[in-house]
């Protein structure tokens, strides 16, 4: 079931040998290997071999957002279904048996997911790809988060349409009168609906109506257009040439990509990996860019 990357291609051989898998086929490019027969059936379920060491590699270490909505297309083969979310947006996910599967609570074998009305999938980026860390199937139905930028807000309608940063493609979500929309971090506002504007980024937590669309309950307003944000954090990644860099601020464990002026720019030497600083910055709408960087302690 499992579909192993180039780089695990040997570590699976070995695999194979310690569990006594029979292999059925290998892709001529070495990318897949197949495993149809386990003589440990128990040893392939807990992902350990016989010495008690993980054959699998570790989950994909990133931020985790959780969606609800609908699975469909559940495709065995290929490792991947659909998720109908709130808004009409459909998402492909995959997941393996590192994924775990659950059924109002108790843990099932992922081997039994099938079509489900209602379900929360908590997912994270693979590469590029949507990866189900678990799967929760529920009798009722369950509310989702939506991280991305406004693209469009009609306060007659009450519609809000965002751009997830998850899918890339926009979610329409209807906003009831009395929807708690608060200004978070370091945006000050004393009416936050108003920063509900093009560019800003928000989350927002919604439940799905009876017509299939997203009901937001709760919508957090992160930075707007011209936001001045403070962020403190360890730098990862970092380019002087071409005016980039990646941090993850230690005030809510995300990572940020900040531009700032590759010629002149004053904290270029306070700019290396790993690296913990203090960056000033302006939201532009598109970018974060910064002001002032200074090194922390």
């Amino acid at each position: 079931m499992m579909r192993l990357r180039n780089s695990f291609s040997v570590a699976a051989l070995i695999a194979a040998a310690v569990l006594g898998i029979t292999l059925s086929s290998c892709e001529s490019d070495g990318a897949v290997i197949r495993a149809v027969q386990v003589s440990s059936p128990g040893a392939m379920a807990s992902g350990r071999t016989r010495s008690g060491q993980s054959a699998l590699p570790a989950l994909p270490n990133g931020t985790r957002t959780v969606l609800g909505g609908q699975i469909e297309n559940v495709n065995p083969v290929t490792d991947e279904f659909t998720l109908r979310i709130p808004g009409g947006q459909k998402v492909k996910v995959f997941y393996d048996v590192r994924t775990r599967f659950y059924e109002d609570g108790a843990e099932r074998s992922v081997l039994d997911l099938h079509h489900a009305a209602h379900a929360s999938v908590e997912t994270t980026l693979d590469g590029t790809k949507i990866f189900a860390v678990s799967i929760h199937v529920l009798s009722e139905s369950p509310t989702g988060t939506i991280h991305g930028q406004v693209i469009q807000y009609d306060r007659q309608r009450g519609i809000l349409t965002v751009r997830s940063d998850l899918t890339g493609g926009a979610v329409h979500l209807q906003v009831p009168s009395g929807t708690a929309i608060v200004a978070k971090g370091q945006i000050q506002s004393s009416d936050a609906s108003q920063d509900l504007m093009p560019g800003s980024v928000i989350e927002a937590v919604f439940k799905p109506g009876r017509k299939g669309q997203g009901i937001a309950t709760e919508i957090d307003v992160l930075a707007y257009p011209g936001a001045q944000i403070v962020f403190q954090g360890r730098i990862l990644f970092v380019n002087l040439q071409s005016g980039r860099l990646t941090l993850v601020d230690a005030a809510d464990h995300r990572e940020y990509n900040v531009t700032f002026q590759p010629q002149g720019f004053s904290g270029a030497a306070a700019l290396r990996e790993g690296a913990n600083v203090k960056i000033d910055a302006v939201f532009n709408g598109r970018q974060y860019v910064a002001q002032s960087v200074s090194p922390l302690p």
